[in-house]
């Protein structure tokens, strides 16, 4: 496949490109690799091989330190990063994710509020939001519904965002759509069984012409 792809580009006419866009695409490039290898390698290879001061490196580590359990550390390295770019989405969302998952569930909820404000299409920071404020108290269970819905709506194929909607309804006492809410995620994760059993519980309660 790598040698199809290289003799198709080969072939191809010369695209003349403007630096600074080639610029700003490697820059997010090296952020790219930067999360994934702070995510998936070895702390002590991400903290060798990302021990400069730039942005890449600092995300790596920030994130290295949050899944070893050195919380603090990765807030304050994700603050610094922060401080030159205080509305970055996914520098929010991080920060959100590392709060919430560390059990700082009420300040997590300020960060995801934030990074949907600057990435308002994603149905991932809808999910993010929509947990926080389902974990942090009855009183956010109908934003989060609200939020969980145009979540399946953006991403209708991502069992994810079906199972929390499912919970939240739930929640909420809404059983008839909780139900048909589990059901997709069911036929999403091909679990015929519990698709079946979450149908038939909707449909002993589901009247004619219920939408």
């Amino acid at each position: 496949r790598i040698q199809f792809l290289e003799a198709q580009v080969a072939r191809a006419p010369a695209v003349i490109r403007p630096a600074a866009l080639e610029a700003e695409e490697a820059v997010r490039h090296a952020r790219m690799v930067a999360k994934l290898e702070g995510f998936l390698a070895p702390e002590a290879q991400v903290l060798q091989r990302y021990a400069g001061d730039g942005f890449a490196d600092r995300y790596a580590r920030a994130i290295a330190r949050y899944r070893v359990g050195q919380i603090d550390q990765a807030l304050d390295l994700l603050r610094d990063l922060r401080a030159s770019a205080p509305d970055d989405p996914w520098l929010l969302e991080l920060e959100g994710q590392i709060l919430f998952e560390s059990g700082r569930i009420e300040a997590a909820v300020e960060p995801y509020r934030r990074a949907l404000t600057g990435a308002p299409r994603s149905a991932l920071l809808r999910l993010g939001l929509a947990r926080a404020l389902m974990e942090g108290g009855g009183a956010g269970l109908p934003e989060a519904i609200g939020l969980l819905d145009e979540a399946v709506t953006i991403e209708p194929t991502s069992p994810a965002m079906w199972r929390f909607l499912g919970l939240a309804l739930g929640r909420d006492g809404r059983e008839v759509a909780a139900s048909l809410a589990l059901a997709e995620h069911a036929v999403l994760t091909r679990n015929r069984e519990d698709a079946a059993l979450f149908l038939a519980k909707a449909r002993r309660r589901i009247e004619p012409g219920d939408p």
